[in-house]
């Protein structure tokens, strides 16, 4: 089973062209926010690679979710509490949409996830929860919708 946390992290932390740049913003962003949430670079490094279990629990702990939500503040996502819908649905879409071809296809599914996520009555503001609701629901979501597998790469 695809590895979620390592999928979501990695949108989290790149655009679509990946270069020097982007490299050093993910590099940079990515001690920052191990500074912030007091996560060893090991319990990092053990988060990405433990699998996901079958109900898509992806954030197992307090230092999981603030990781998380250190990132989406870094990348724009979430601003003082507020969560930004079109920043996280350029990252939802490029998670699943790995070529233009497939986002192109799966805009609309991608932003009634985002949709159906962003809308949840009584959203925390703090960003640990925040990121401990956002992250599972749209695996969830996504996965409702079929978007993991659904819509197979043009050749």
């Amino acid at each position: 089973m695809l590895n979620l946390k390592v999928m979501m992290f990695a949108c989290l932390s790149v655009t679509a062209v990946f270069c020097e740049n982007d490299q050093k913003r993910y590099n940079s962003n990515t001690e920052s926010c191990l500074l912030e949430t007091n996560m060893s670079r090991d319990e990092f490094q053990a988060m990405l690679a433990t699998e996901n279990d079958s109900q898509l629990v992806i954030l197992k702990t307090q230092a999981h979710k603030c990781m998380f939500g250190c990132m989406m503040r870094k990348n724009h996502i979430i601003n003082n509490g507020i969560v930004s819908v079109d920043v996280l649905n350029a990252y939802v879409l490029n998670f699943y949409g790995t070529s233009d071809y497939k986002r192109r296809l799966i805009s609309k599914k991608v932003e009634q996830v985002v949709d159906i996520c962003t809308k949840k009555d009584n959203l925390p503001t703090e960003e640990c929860a925040l990121a401990g609701i956002l992250i599972p629901c749209i695996a969830v979501e996504a996965n409702k919708a079929g978007l993991a597998d659904e819509y197979p790469e043009q050749p």
